[in-house]
């Protein structure tokens, strides 16, 4: 199965933080022992830097990001044109970066990990937490 992950689920995971739901966990745990895959949309990623950088974890984010690049089952997505266009298409209720999110899962038809309750009410998207 291929599942999308929301910046919190990434950084709850690697952090360890029990804030992240027990789906969730599993998926991620899967994913590093190559039974699942893992969408990371760059602006995840720009987001977990910014949230990194604000609470002076940069180092600890540069070895993510590496370790990310390094697993088969992480795959890294561009915010590219694909993802614009049906960005275009999902209504303005969200906010930017979750409809960026939510318009890559729709492109590799993925499951979003999070437990935001805007993107969990988005049309055409299955969420777990």
């Amino acid at each position: 199965m291929k599942y999308l992950a929301d910046t919190h689920a990434l950084i709850w995971y690697f952090a360890e933080d029990k804030r992240l739901g027990k789906k969730a966990k599993e998926v991620f745990l899967r994913a590093e022992k190559g039974k699942a895959t893992i969408f990371l949309p760059t602006i995840v990623l720009a987001e977990a830097e910014a949230i990194a950088h604000k609470y002076g974890y940069q180092r600890k984010f540069r070895l993510l990001v590496a370790r990310l690049q390094e697993a088969p089952n992480f795959i890294i997505c561009p915010f590219d044109k694909r993802v614009l266009e049906v960005y275009f298409r999902i209504k303005p209720t969200l906010e930017i970066h979750d409809r960026v999110i939510v318009a890559t899962a729709k492109i590799h038809k993925a499951v979003i990990i999070t437990r935001d309750r805007e993107m969990k009410k988005s049309e055409g998207v299955e969420t777990i937490w």
